[in-house]
């Protein structure tokens, strides 16, 4: 098993990564996606993977307000939030 760490940029509304997870430790998605279904970020939190979630702008060419509401309003516990937000990415990049 590699020690690298894989993030799936742009791929937010894609559930079809659930297998994925569940073989791959060390592999992550960003929330920036055109598709980012309802309900995306609690499945993937229901599922026990919410270390693995980062936050994703696809600045510049999405709406910046649209986008962070998108990820901001997911019915989440607040620390599950703090960690897609920022620490997630942090720990991923070996910065936390």
């Amino acid at each position: 098993m590699s020690n690298l760490n894989d993030v799936a940029l742009h791929a937010g509304g894609c559930r079809h990564y659930t297998e994925l997870f569940a073989r791959c430790p060390n592999f992550h998605l960003d929330t920036a996606a055109r598709t980012m279904l309802a309900g995306t970020i609690e499945y993937f939190v229901e599922c026990g993977w919410e270390d693995r979630i980062v936050y994703g702008s696809d600045l510049p060419y999405a709406s910046q307000p649209y986008r962070f509401g998108q990820v901001v309003t997911a019915r989440v516990p607040d620390p599950i939030m703090r960690r897609i937000l920022g620490e997630n990415m942090g720990r991923a990049l070996g910065l936390l």
